[in-house]
């Protein structure tokens, strides 16, 4: 099927995504970034089963996360982090828009935004610490 290696990108994302561990008593990071995972990964289905609804609903709901990572960066004094989430939350708010239009071609498009964001954050901002877990990095 055509939207498997898109389906493929999406699930590699959410893995990227995932953070397990945590970056101490002080931020809430870590549980949105489990939140984000799941949802990026279920908008992912929803795409690749042609069904735009359900993906719309996906990145709504990933807009909404995306504004809460803002927060926490702009709090944390993270200026490049907060730029990466806005343009997250942006390309989610693309996606769901498109979703509802019924344009996958262009769900396919503005979705690896998303990814695109998640993937240069996470470098600059996340270490691992000895356990296999993860903290924000500043």
């Amino acid at each position: 099927m055509r939207f498997n290696r898109w389906i493929a990108v999406f699930t590699t994302a959410g893995l990227v995504a995932g953070i397990e561990g945590g970056v101490g008593q002080e931020s809430a990071l870590p549980p949105l970034m489990r939140q984000i995972s799941p949802t990026w990964q279920t908008l992912a289905r929803s795409v690749g089963d042609d069904n735009l609804p359900e993906a719309a609903k996906h990145a709504d709901r990933l807009t909404t996360l995306f504004g809460e990572l803002v927060v926490i960066f702009e709090r944390e004094k993270l200026p490049d982090a907060v730029k990466l989430a806005k343009d997250g939350q942006t390309a989610a708010q693309h996606t769901a828009a498109a979703a509802r239009a019924n344009d996958m071609a262009r769900v396919r498009e503005v979705g690896t935004g998303i990814l695109n964001a998640c993937r240069n954050c996470h470098p600059a901002h996340r270490e691992q610490l000895p356990d296999g877990s993860y903290r924000l990095k500043r």
